[in-house]
């Protein structure tokens, strides 16, 4: 599946979020998280769409990049399909993939109830799986965006 959306302000990105979300609530389970790789240039938005989708999911928690503690995890108040979790990794930071195995990623990649999202996925290019979902947030000027949604589920 493909899809891109333009946004121009929040609504939209909420309206983004929401669909996305109603989207891999049809993915079938997995034997570990489902794992979401989001890229964009800096300031693109990717930060701002996992707001979103906390938000959708019902995380009431304040959502902020995970830059510099590198990864954040969000318990969810009741489950959203099989999710029982938010994992926000941001590895603009890391040298490699050898870094994330040192806060037990693992563990959390091990999980089939969490939602793995990763900003910055072509630093860690041998932890992202071929059935990843692909967010690619583009700015294209003033306060557009493109956000394109690409899965081989």
């Amino acid at each position: 599946m493909e899809k891109t959306y333009t946004t121009t302000n929040a609504s939209d990105m909420h309206t983004i979020s929401t669909e996305f979300v109603a989207y891999i609530q049809t993915l079938p389970a997995q034997n570990h998280a489902l794992v979401v790789a989001l890229t964009g240039d800096l300031g693109a938005g990717k930060t701002t769409f996992m707001q979103h989708v906390a938000g959708v999911l019902g995380v009431t928690e304040t959502i902020t990049s995970p830059t510099f503690v590198i990864l954040k995890k969000y318990l969810l108040p009741q489950p959203v399909g099989f999710f029982t979790e938010l994992v926000h990794i941001d590895a603009y930071r890391l040298a490699d993939e050898t870094e994330l195995e040192k806060i037990r990623f693992n563990d959390y990649y091990n999980n089939p109830h969490a939602m793995l999202c990763i900003e910055w996925p072509e630093i860690v290019p041998k932890l992202i799986p071929d059935n990843a979902v692909k967010i690619n947030i583009t700015h294209t000027g003033g306060e557009t965006r493109e956000v394109a949604v690409v899965t081989e589920q």
